[in-house]
């Protein structure tokens, strides 16, 4: 499936799409997409990542997350820059976030479905706000199970 056939896209259509390369010869991509009078734009590496953002950007203008959830749009999206190296060119995922908890006895919990940033410069990958709260609530429904076991 080619990416902008992706479930998300599908309703946009691409008004603009320029494939370059910079004097390094990195390979580049422009694609600019509409659709009920609004603009998505994406700029960057020709990779996966370029079309997650695109995705991510439709996902804030339709106001719904990939599943269908109801969202509430931002009144204008942050632009993202990697903490080591600067770089604006960070895409981002979600994917679960395994880490370990304990001192004595370490677990292996699971933070589900967590937003990560990539940075596509320097490789840099880390989460945010959602992150922390997800890891949060992973540990206190870890402990609520410990003390209903009686551990």
């Amino acid at each position: 499936m080619n990416p902008w056939q992706d479930p998300v896209l599908r309703e946009w259509s691409i008004v603009g799409m320029n494939h370059y390369h910079t004097l390094n010869g990195q390979r580049r991509l422009f694609v600019a997409m509409v659709k009920d009078g609004h603009c998505i734009k994406e700029e960057g590496a020709d990779d996966e990542y370029l079309w997650n953002r695109l995705c991510h950007q439709a996902w804030c203008v339709d106001g719904k997350e990939p599943n269908g959830a109801a969202r509430q749009k931002p009144a204008e999206a942050p632009v993202l820059q990697c903490p080591n190296c600067e770089s604006a060119e960070v895409g981002t995922f979600t994917a679960n976030n395994w880490f370990l908890y304990g001192v004595e006895k370490q677990y292996r919990l699971v933070a589900e479905n967590v937003l990560f940033f990539r940075c596509m410069y320097c490789g840099l990958e880390y989460t945010g706000e959602d992150g922390e709260r997800k890891r949060s609530e992973a540990v206190r429904n870890h402990l609520a199970r410990l003390r209903k076991a009686g551990e």
